[in-house]
């Protein structure tokens, strides 16, 4: 109850945590705000190819967009607020409430005044544009202005019931235009396209609108049913049927977001059977692949392999043509197979019912849920069984000969692309909260989503799977102490014999109570042998498995210190003595760091399903970086060593117990996390139900430990910055600023997560041999642009997300901040992707067709 309560007084009452996957397009668009993002450079290059500019067309359109470009920067910032909005009340989704109306309503004003200013900035540049375009070319202006309307109307304020229904984020035009079909084709289509792209745009429009209006509308229900912000000061009415109205309002306003996506959804789909028989086979399959495995990825998840095993099988220079027809023929008949299941999952998903986001859902809501996931579950069967029976029959048709060397080739292809098997998913989670006034009743509702990559396996049990124990110390590691400690060559036989003393230990530490920990965990959720059905583990289980865990890193731990400890008799001398002392340091603040990779607050509730956000982290990794590792790569100059060496000692010594703090939290946050799914799950007929309840018992210590882990976190990013700053002053100008770069990518990976591969691709153009002195002039000049603004952005983004790291030090929940620091990075990140398009197009069109065919920049990247 204690915790339930001060949930709500500290302004969160409830969290519902959504993964998604959704595409990865959809983020590279900058579509985080309700407000769009402007043209892009990418975009420009997609009106080119349509409108077939000539370069001297081109140039003049690149220059509009520039002038176009610096009066949008100027028109957000007049409108910071506006621009860093999520939606017409302040939620990412449009479903947000404060209770107070009147604001409420001017904030949609002032949202749409804003978005008419874009609109007049859009005309503008297609009105300049136009006066340089050829008659044949006018004629197609008008549909590239529609593409433009619908981009504005794809923004944030719209990606929830865009989310929840994947075909209602599908632009067939475009995708159709990525095609490259010839012109004769194209014309072909234009019957279908023209009046699609008018009613697309028309039903985007729509779905804009009432993501805009969610927060009023949600206003308007929930004063219909008599609650209003008094109607929360009383907390014992917070736990009743109050909430029950909330919720019933945020379904009945989401559920009506549905339907409208599902229309876009239906137009998709309906457009996408009649483009099709107007292509020729293989284009028509290749449409179709791309719309499903952007509306169905789990499905087509599936098909990987076999579309995979068609491709090597059709391409193989042993096959007779009869084998050759009868593969074409099977390919035939499973394109069609394909695109049946493909439809019962576009059915599946125009069926609302049971779908979508349902909050607190009642029996009934219930019960659709269960058979919607029951459908869901046989339509994925469905998937399985076509894969496995294409996959045989396409091996019979090879024979077994042929069927090997097939797999030989794809192994290979795989191999020199260096291909997964897993993909990496963007996912999303929603947070709903609610908020509460000085006064104690209720000042604010919000939802808002926030996106992060990793596989889906990984994110979707963060806890449940295996923890690290720590790992022995491997002999390219004792050579690097080596050379740390300046070793002659009998003092490393002598730690060489150390080593192998020191790895007998550990095996045997292996052998016993790291296999006591496996066998526990491999045990920790069982399967009846007789019913098969799950059980969860006891808590006297979890305390078990727990407490072999906190033995195994403890005997660990004392291991290493023998060896480090052996270590220092061989080197003897004071200097090198505290030199390995300092390298035992290092050791444990990299096993203690393992336990801060997991996201701050995130974990299942046991063996997977139901999830449940804490306090919301930031996404740097500030509390994980290890200063002194930074220095050790960065080979800096013994003289510079020498002066940042008295800071580093200083910081180790502190940051390593703090690591060791971090360390101890975070185990007994997961023991405790383990501890509340047990009290919340039941299992019945099979079925493993969870129901977090505001009576279970450990729910008060999660409370604190949340706030111990918070705690210690802070303190990480405290002192990695308190001692980055002391490094820099202590640097000379062009060594801090080589640290600084490098602490910046250690501790917000994902803003430099990604290769830069333009800076490799202006490197190899500024090293052609066949470059004129006005080229190279010019392409220096490009260089020198990019690399400053490349730069510029990412400290900008780098700036915005520090303002996070050590947010909430005061209660942990500012959310408004949280979705303008969110919304301001996927504004930055649009930038900088259009940096790197406008950068690639101008190097297009400054150097020759041969140039560019050398340079492997033929066709536009994607």
């Amino acid at each position: 109850m204690k915790l339930f309560n001060t949930l709500i007084r500290c302004a969160l009452s409830v969290f519902l945590l959504c993964v998604l996957v959704i595409g990865t397009d959809t983020l590279a668009q900058g579509v985080a705000g309700a407000l769009p993002e402007p043209i892009a450079a990418r975009d420009l290059d997609n009106y080119a190819n349509r409108l077939q500019l000539s370069d001297e067309q081109r140039r003049a359109q690149t220059q509009f967009h520039e002038t176009y470009r610096i009066d949008f920067a100027e028109l957000r910032e007049k409108e910071p607020e506006t621009f860093a909005s999520f939606g017409s009340g302040g939620g990412f989704s449009g479903m947000s409430l404060n209770f107070d109306r009147e604001g409420m309503v001017q904030k949609t004003k002032l949202l749409r005044k804003v978005l008419n200013k874009i609109r007049s900035l859009d005309d503008r540049f297609f009105s300049e544009l136009q006066g340089t375009l050829t008659e044949s070319q006018l004629e197609m202006l008008p549909r590239i202005k529609l593409t433009r309307e619908r981009a504005r109307y794809q923004c944030g304020a719209t990606m929830l019931p865009t989310m929840l229904n994947s075909e209602s984020r599908i632009d067939l035009s475009a995708m159709v235009d990525r095609l490259s079909l010839p012109l004769d084709q194209m014309q072909a289509l234009e019957p279908h396209l023209m009046p699609y792209e008018m009613r697309l745009t028309k039903e985007s429009k729509k779905l804009y609108d009432a993501s805009v209006n969610a927060g009023l509308n949600l206003y308007d229900y929930l004063e219909a049913q008599g609650v209003t912000a008094e109607t929360f000061s009383n907390p014992e009415q917070i736990e009743g049927n109050v909430f029950d109205k909330l919720f019933e309002a945020m379904n009945t306003v989401t559920n009506g977001l549905n339907q409208q996506a599902a229309k876009i959804a239906d137009l998709n789909w309906r457009t996408l059977k009649h483009l099709t028989p107007a292509l020729p086979e293989d284009d028509a399959a290749r449409l179709s692949e791309q719309y499903y495995q952007r509306c169905f990825p789990e499905i087509m998840a599936q098909m990987s392999p076999v579309n995979q095993r068609f491709r090597f099988a059709l391409e193989h220079g042993s096959l007779a043509d009869q084998q050759r027809d009868q593969i074409v023929i099977l390919q035939q008949d499973y394109r069609q197979r394909l695109q049946s299941v493909c439809e019962l999952g576009h059915k599946l998903e125009q069926n609302t019912e049971g779908g979508g986001l349902i909050i607190n859902p009642t029996p009934e809501q219930e019960e659709a849920m269960e058979k919607r996931h029951q459908a869901r579950e046989r339509w994925m069967e469905r998937g399985h069984s076509l894969s496995e029976q294409i996959m045989a029959s396409l091996d019979a048709l090879l024979g077994e000969d042929l069927a090997r060397q097939v797999d030989s080739k794809i192994a290979q292809y795989q191999s020199e692309s260096g291909e997964e098997e897993t993909t990496q998913t963007v996912q999303t989670v929603m947070i709903f909260s609610a908020s509460v006034g000085e006064e104690g009743g209720m000042s604010n509702i919000s939802t808002f989503t926030s996106t992060f990559e990793g596989g889906v396996d990984e994110i979707s049990d963060p806890f449940g799977r295996r923890r690290t124990l720590p790992q022995p110390i491997s002999k390219p590691q004792v050579g690097r102490y080596a050379k740390r400690l300046d070793l002659d060559s009998a003092e490393n036989a002598i730690i060489a014999s150390v080593h192998d003393d020191y790895r007998e230990k550990f095996d045997l530490l292996e052998q016993n109570e790291y296999a006591e920990v496996r066998d526990a965990e491999d045990n920790h959720w069982r399967e009846d042998p007789e019913t098969a059905e799950r059980i969860p583990p006891t808590e006297s289980d979890i305390d078990r498995l727990y407490q072999l865990r906190r033995q195994a890193v403890k005997s660990a731990l004392s291991t290493d210190e023998e060896f480090f400890d052996n270590v220092k008799l061989v080197v003897e001398d004071d200097q090198r003595v505290q030199l390995a002392e300092r390298l035992k340091q290092a050791r444990l603040r990299d096993i203690y760091r393992s336990a801060l990779k997991a996201p701050s607050g995130m974990f299942s509730m046991g063996g997977g399903g139901m999830m449940i956000m804490g306090a919301p982290g930031s996404d740097a990794a500030e509390d994980n970086v290890d200063l002194s590792q930074i220095v050790g790569e960065l080979e800096l100059s013994d003289e510079a060593t020498a002066q940042i060496d008295p800071v580093l000692l200083d910081y180790e010594l502190e940051v390593t117990d703090i690591f060791r703090q971090s360390f101890e939290v975070s185990l007994r946050i997961e023991e405790t996390i383990e501890k509340v799914s047990v009290q919340s799950t039941t299992v019945e007929d099979g079925r493993v139900e969870r129901e977090l309840s505001s009576e279970n018992e450990h729910l008060n210590a999660m409370e604190e430990l949340w706030g111990q882990d918070h705690e210690t976190r802070r303190k990480l990013i405290e002192t990695n910055r308190t001692a980055r700053d002391q490094i820099m002053e202590v640097l000379d100008v062009s060594s801090a600023e080589q640290f600084r770069r490098a602490y910046n990518k250690a501790a917000f990976p994902q803003i430099y997560r990604k290769q830069d591969t333009l800076s490799h691709v202006l490197a190899q153009a500024m090293s052609l041999p066949d470059l004129t002195a006005d080229q190279r002039a010019r392409l220096g000049d490009i260089v020198a642009h990019y690399h400053n603004e490349y730069d510029s952005l990412c400290e900008q983004m780098v700036e915005a997300q520090s303002g996070g790291s050590l947010s909430g030090e005061e209660d942990g929940w500012d959310f408004s901040a949280m979705q303008q620091r969110a919304q301001q990075i996927e504004s930055l990140k649009f930038q900088r992707n259009d940096l790197n398009d406008r950068i690639m197009a101008e190097l297009r069109l400054l150097l020759t067709d041969e140039q560019i065919r050398r340079l492997g920049l033929t066709e536009t990247e994607e």
